[in-house]
């Protein structure tokens, strides 16, 4: 019998399998891990005795199965996320998820909703004010929220990848204005690490930070990415506060690509203030901060 019982959601996602790896090297430990039934059938998962997957729409009423796992787990760890640039259709179908999830949930403080350094009260991107309405809702119930950072993922497609690919193509020294702004990356072991004490152990329900400190200013970033794409480079000052407000009017009147628009709002949107005070996770911050 398994000492330790766990859902995973979204674990077809990088992160996703990154824990699902984590939690099978722990020994006593059962994983039920839930994919959206949209994903690809042909993607690699990774197997280990004591991993079940499971294929269900988390906005639609649960099955048996699922039900049954969350009445009795440990820990439930929610990663799963609909992404859009519907503001109404993003907040009904991820609400719908958590509400589905902390319904069948008895204990809400074994409940962990991974977020992100782009949720905020004042987020002009769909995806981050939607991140920080579920924070409000989950901890409203008694679960725990880990804020993470910018995951260290060449993986293509990632927001990290993203960000070193253009680094790669292009001659510029990217700086960002103004200079408050700050970078938050994580490895993936010091992410990890800061899961490990929400389904290994109950550790008080609160808001954490997924990230280590102290943040990288954006030339310290940057000069990182650039030190592996060596060549001349011109320096480029981006104006985050001005280009969002461009960026907002832009998508307010249609003429900019609402996709292009919520992916660069995602990125240059960060409340600052708020991520300075989130204290680090009990225990969780030990592991090495170390990238993919």
């Amino acid at each position: 019998m398994p000492e330790r019982r766990v859902v995973v959601t979204g674990a077809g996602s990088t992160p996703g399998q990154m824990l699902i790896r984590d939690m099978a090297a722990t020994p006593g430990t059962a994983v039920l891990a839930v994919l959206s039934p949209r994903r690809g059938a042909g993607d690699a998962l990774y197997q280990a005795p004591g991993v079940d997957y499971l294929a269900c729409d988390l906005s639609a009423p649960l099955p048996d199965r699922l039900r049954q796992e969350l009445s009795s787990a440990d820990a439930v760890v929610h990663l799963a996320w609909r992404r859009g640039t519907d503001a109404e259709a993003a907040l009904a179908d991820n609400r719908r998820m958590i509400e589905n999830l902390l319904q069948g949930c008895p204990h809400p403080d074994r409940f962990l909703f991974v977020s992100t350094i782009a949720a905020g009260a004042g987020a002009p991107s769909v995806y981050g004010r939607t991140k920080f309405l579920m924070e409000t809702l989950v901890r409203e119930r008694g679960g725990s929220v880990l804020v993470s950072g910018l995951l260290e993922s060449a993986e293509l497609g990632s927001a990290y990848g993203k960000i070193e690919g253009l680094v790669a193509k292009t001659p510029f020294a990217f700086d960002f204005r103004p200079g408050d702004y700050r970078f938050y990356p994580v490895g993936a072991a010091a992410l990890l690490a800061r899961m490990r004490p929400f389904w290994q152990t109950h550790a008080a329900p609160g808001v954490y930070a997924g990230y280590p400190e102290p943040p990288l200013t954006p030339r310290a970033f940057f000069e990182g990415l650039e030190a592996r794409h060596p060549r001349r480079r011109l320096p480029l000052v981006v104006p985050t506060g001005l280009l969002i407000r461009i960026l907002v009017a832009a998508r307010a009147l249609r003429i900019a690509p609402a996709g292009t628009a919520e992916r660069l709002l995602t990125l240059l949107y960060r409340d600052i203030g708020r991520l300075s005070r989130l204290a680090q996770p009990p225990g969780g911050a030990a592991g090495p901060e170390l990238g993919v």
